[in-house]
């Protein structure tokens, strides 16, 4: 891990990777940014949408339940857990 590693900047790109639909790249990133901040909001509930686009519900409840975790009045988090438990 880079001593100067930019949270925001790495944050961005992986943002860029998961719409151009890079889910490894994007993840890999993500996971960079989580060594960082284990709370990064934003990175845990974009971990939780890619693995609900890729079809692995267990990790994307996961995911979501930590990110309710650190804000439990996350809308998008709380609604994209329940599209989680559904689709399960």
């Amino acid at each position: 891990m880079k001593k100067n590693f930019d949270i925001k900047k790495n944050f961005d790109l992986a943002v860029q990777y998961h719409k151009q639909n890079k889910f490894h790249d994007a993840i890999k990133l993500y996971n960079e940014i989580l060594k960082v901040d284990a709370n990064h909001l934003y990175t845990i509930c974009n971990l939780g949408s890619i693995f609900l686009i890729l079809d692995e519900f267990q990790k994307a409840i996961s995911y979501y339940e930590k990110a309710i975790e650190i804000n439990p009045n996350y809308s998008e988090a709380i609604n994209n857990l329940g599209t989680s438990f559904e689709k399960l």
